[in-house]
């Protein structure tokens, strides 16, 4: 999940910094990524509740 966060975050950098040139892949790309983020972080505390293991364990 780290690994689709910094790639995200890379990507919007790169877009910071550069002219917006990109093709309609690239943003594509970077949607693709960004739901993969979004469903990491959404099924982690879902699947450690389930598996009932808590931060301190």
């Amino acid at each position: 999940m780290i690994l689709f966060i910094s790639i995200v975050g890379l990507m919007l950098i790169k877009l910071t910094f550069s002219e917006f040139n990109e093709s309609e892949f690239y943003f594509r790309l970077l949607g693709v990524f960004a739901i993969l983020d979004i469903l990491g972080t959404i099924a982690t505390p879902v699947l450690n509740n389930i598996r009932g293991t808590t931060a301190n364990n």
